[in-house]
């Protein structure tokens, strides 16, 4: 069955995604420098909007994938729509880090010896495995190794929900101390970190009717404490994500914890909406993952054009219109695109940009 929440929950994921990595080319301070509070507080809810993506993502595999699960098929079909593409989209910045022999990363994807295996072969697995070569690729690898548990996350819904809470209480434990790896190349640091987002996604699916039931009694509290720990986060001093090396303690991931708070939020609110159906929005949603891959290449784009006279300006002065501006233009691109390939290659859009 068809869930319409959700489905506008995508929309309204990607739109967080795409706004937070558009905060460099609006000329906000993204790690606090001169940042006024209520604009600190106001990132830090925009975000982290990942794990969203990952709830959703685990509430699908419960909702369309478990009553008729199959290991094979269920992965033949991630890597034909998630894999194919991405390889495909990461040839040419794979090839340019490589051919240019870019030294980034203190020169982690630099050659360790002579001869094509080593010059060539061993970089480009490299920026594959870590999606490194564009922003938010990193995504990829990790949702890939996440969908290779799968094993474990169908015996994970046969749990009852006593226990579901329990392992999901305690995964979440260690995430918000490990953190997220430091330049997001650590793919299993990732998957440990949002390992408990994905389980409680299949948790909601499963209890749906009981989750929608007695979260909405309380959903004025919990956006109440999402707003409260953006500004506990911006109080004392951090902006954005949480990176870090897992085993070095640096305090609390308070952003992981108000995300998991926002997807209960999002998904109890949007409920309400159930039949509500906007044609804009179901299009954004449709085409959400094909902008996740198109967006960082938009953005690479209009980065070129920052030192217009204009854009100089606008971030200088007003880089919140800036921002709104930018992310609606680059969201409006990747779905013109998305619908231009589809129409044009319906037999091959799936592969080449993952719609």
């Amino acid at each position: 069955m068809f869930v319409n929440s959700i489905n506008n929950f995508r929309a309204i994921a990607i739109i967080l995604i795409v706004f937070a990595h558009m905060f460099g080319f609006s000329g906000l301070e993204y790690h606090g420098v001169n940042l006024p509070f209520h604009a600190g507080a106001l990132i830090n809810i925009i975000a982290g909007g990942t794990a969203l993506f990952v709830f959703i993502s685990g509430f699908m595999f419960h909702h369309v994938f478990y009553e008729k699960y199959n290991f094979k098929k269920f992965i033949k079909n991630k890597f034909k729509n998630i894999l194919i593409p991405y390889l495909f989209l990461g040839f040419i910045p794979v090839f340019l880090y490589i051919y240019l022999n870019k030294n980034v990363y203190d020169g982690y994807f630099l050659p360790t010896g002579n001869g094509a295996f080593f010059e060539y072969l061993i970089p480009a697995f490299k920026y594959y495995w870590t999606g490194a070569f564009l922003v938010a690729y990193w995504y990829i690898p990790f949702v890939l190794v996440v969908f290779l548990l799968s094993p474990l996350h169908f015996i994970f819904v046969s749990q009852s929900l006593f226990c579901q809470l329990l392992i999901i209480s305690i995964l979440l434990s260690v995430s918000i101390f490990i953190h997220r790896p430091i330049d997001n190349l650590s793919v299993f640091q990732s998957v440990i970190y949002y390992t408990p987002i994905y389980l409680y996604g299949i948790t909601f699916s499963k209890n749906k009717g009981l989750f929608y039931r007695v979260l909405d009694e309380y959903i004025h509290w919990i956006f109440l404490s999402i707003v409260l720990l953006s500004f506990y986060q911006t109080y004392i001093g951090h902006i954005g994500n949480y990176h870090k090396s897992p085993m070095i303690f640096n305090g609390i991931d308070v952003l992981l914890i108000q995300k998991l708070l926002m997807c209960n939020f999002l998904a109890v609110w949007l409920h309400r909406y159930e039949a509500v159906d906007n044609r804009y929005i179901s299009v954004l949603a449709s085409t959400s993952f094909t902008v996740f891959f198109l967006h960082p290449f938009i953005i690479w784009g209009i980065t070129k054009m920052k030192s217009s006279s204009v854009i100089y300006f606008l971030s200088s002065h007003y880089p919140w219109l800036l921002l709104f501006l930018s992310t609606f233009i680059v969201i409006l691109i990747c779905v013109a695109i998305a619908i231009c390939v589809k129409r044009l290659l319906p037999k091959y859009s799936r592969y080449l940009i993952g719609y």
